[in-house]
Formats: C-alpha cells, structure tokens, sequence
C-alpha cells in the first residue's frame, strides 16, 4: 500500500501485477493493467504524484494516477530493484537491490544521482530521514547502513542483529531508527 503525499490517491498493487488506485476525494478506483509481474515495492513521488513500482524480476516504472496509465520504463535488469522509498524534501527515489546496492534517482529525468553497494546481501527496506540527509537501508545481511545522501557515502553501520533486518523507518523527528 501507498498514500499519495497530497493525501488524494491510495494504491495497492495486485498479485497479477495490476495497480489499484483510489480516488480517495472522489471516492472511485480504478485498475492499471500492467504485464503480469508481481510488483514487490510501490512508492509515491513527492511533488509530481505519480507512482512507482518495481516488479519482482526489477522492472522499475512510473505509473500516472490521474490518467490511470502506465508512463515510463526506467531501470534495465542489470540491479534487480527490491524495494523504495521516496524524500519529501526533494522528490528523490531511493531503490533497494537483490545484489546490496542503492541508487539514488532524480526524479526530473530519471537520472542516477550515484549509487553504493553498502551491502552484502539483499536490501529490504529504505527510509530517508525527515530532512532528506540521511538514507537508511536495511538488509539480509543483518545491517542497517546510514548513507549521506548528497554524497552517496556509508556514515555509519549498525550491526549486531541476530537476524536479516526487514525494516527500517526513522522516527518523526529524525532522531531515532526503528
């Protein structure tokens, strides 16, 4: 599940790879066909609205909530993306990867702003703190990594979890993980 950040759109993504996607001024749904992989991550982007997704075999995508259509392919399969997270402070999109990397993409074009492989493992969750400067990944690896998010660099690494770490969020104030 997804809530848009203007708080109009809810999404929800489908076994079959279809998007729902409520209308929640309008109260209506409707469906955005897509090709049949299952989606693993759904995320809305700050300032534009429009939805990502990254499918299960890595496909990432922008899915237009207002024409209800699918706009733009925009990761080949060389990273097989696992999972997002968008800042709502400069609309960027962070992808979590099978291979233990994260990119850092703008969303004006869709450009890679860098990328850092500060895993072993595969990532299963982002976070970005409130203010946009710090990203947080967690991983299979049994790590959750603070990344700089202008330069790309690790900050620190917390390590020590007896198990791989499925979830990582910062608290509202920035000040804490959870």
């Amino acid at each position: 599940l997804a809530f848009s950040w203007n708080g109009q759109w809810l999404a929800a993504a489908h076994e079959n790879g279809d998007v729902e996607l409520w209308d929640l001024e309008e109260r209506s749904s409707s469906c955005v066909r897509r090709t049949g992989e299952s989606i693993s991550s759904l995320v809305f982007c700050h300032g534009t609205e429009n939805l990502v997704v990254v499918t299960v075999k890595g496909e990432l995508g922008v899915i237009d909530p207002v024409e209800h259509t699918y706009v733009a392919h925009l990761l080949d399969a060389r990273e097989i993306g696992t999972t997002l997270a968008a800042d709502s402070s400069t609309g960027s999109i962070a992808i979590g990867t099978r291979s233990g990397t994260v990119m850092l993409m703008n969303p004006d074009g869709w450009t890679e702003r860098w990328r850092a492989q500060p895993h072993t493992a595969g990532i299963s969750s982002l976070s970005f703190s409130p203010d946009g400067t710090r990203l947080a990944s967690a991983s299979n690896d049994r790590t959750i990594v603070l990344s700089d998010t202008q330069l790309g660099k690790p900050v620190a690494t917390l390590l020590g979890h007896a198990y791989l770490v499925s979830c990582v969020s910062f608290s509202a104030d920035g000040s804490r993980l959870v």
